[in-house]
């Protein structure tokens, strides 16, 4: 227990606003209309994240490219 306590500001990412960022300038940067294709997981979820739970406006659809194997 000692060590969570030790190390918690190192490890508290509550702050980090990275994805957030990243999300919001690449649909800043895009067409409504246009379909961005991701391919890491980190730009996946924050995509997604931002596309579905963050802004409530129509934006772009995002889709994976490692699930264009399956229906």
């Amino acid at each position: 227990m000692i060590l969570v306590g030790s190390n918690y500001a190192d490890l508290d990412l509550s702050d980090d606003r990275t994805a957030h960022a990243y999300a919001a300038q690449v649909f800043a940067d895009t067409s409504s209309e246009a379909l961005i294709i991701a391919d890491t997981d980190a730009h996946i979820f924050s995509l997604w994240h931002f596309r579905y739970v963050a802004t409530s406006e129509p934006e772009a659809a995002v889709v994976a490219k490692g699930l264009y194997q399956y229906d």
